[in-house]
C-alpha cells in the first residue's frame, strides 16, 4: 500500500484552515452574548469551581491563541507520530523516503512559525501565530484593527519565510 503524503498534507492542511475559521467565526459570532463576571474572578468558575469553559461560551483572545497552539500541537503530534511509524515500517520501505522528508518539511515550518511569532511578540504585540505552509504564510494577530505595523509585520514574515507579500495574510482578532 502506497501512502501519498502529499494528498494527506493537503488535507491536513485544509482541516487546519476550517478548524481556524471555524473558531474565529464562532468567537466573533457569540462575543456580544457574552457579560463579563467579576474581574477578580475566574470567568470559567462554575458551581462545582470546574475550570473548563462552557460549550458555548467564546474564546477571549488570550484563549484563542493559547488554544490554537495546543491543537495545532496535538495534530502535528499526530502527523509526526505516524510518520515515524512509516519510517520504523519494514513495510513501508517505498515510503520512507517521502516520510523522511515530510519531516523535515514539518519541523522546518515549526522553526518558521516560532520564530515569526518570537519575532512578531518581540516587537510588542501582544501575541500572534503563525501558519506557515507550503507556498502561503497566515498570520494572526491580536488586535481589534488594523495596526500601524503593519507594513514591517508583513517584512518580518517575508524575511523569515522567503515568501512574497502577496503570499502572506495577515488576520486581527479581537483583544
Amino acid at each position: 500500500m502506497m501512502l501519498n503524503f502529499k494528498k494527506i498534507g493537503w488535507f491536513i492542511l485544509i482541516a487546519g484552515v476550517l478548524i481556524l475559521a471555524i473558531l474565529l467565526l464562532q468567537s466573533g459570532r457569540d462575543e456580544d452574548q457574552l457579560s463579563p463576571a467579576s474581574p477578580e474572578k475566574n470567568q470559567y468558575q462554575t458551581a462545582n469551581n470546574s475550570s473548563i469553559p462552557p460549550e458555548n461560551m467564546t474564546l477571549s483572545a488570550d484563549d484563542f491563541f493559547a488554544e490554537y497552539r495546543v491543537e495545532r500541537e496535538r495534530v502535528r503530534g499526530q502527523q509526526i507520530e505516524m510518520l515515524r511509524e512509516v519510517l520504523n515500517s519494514p513495510v513501508m520501505k517505498e515510503a520512507q523516503p517521502e516520510a523522511a522528508l515530510e519531516l523535515i518539511n514539518i519541523s522546518a515550518k515549526m522553526e518558521k512559525e516560532l520564530q515569526t511569532e518570537g519575532i512578531i511578540k518581540s516587537k510588542g504585540f501582544d501575541d500572534c501565530v503563525a501558519i506557515i505552509q507550503a507556498d502561503t504564510a497566515l498570520i494572526v494577530l491580536q488586535s481589534s484593527k488594523p495596526i500601524e505595523q503593519e507594513d514591517e509585520v508583513m517584512a518580518t514574515v517575508e524575511k523569515i519565510t522567503g515568501y512574497d507579500a502577496e503570499q502572506i495574510c495577515i488576520i486581527y482578532r479581537g483583544m
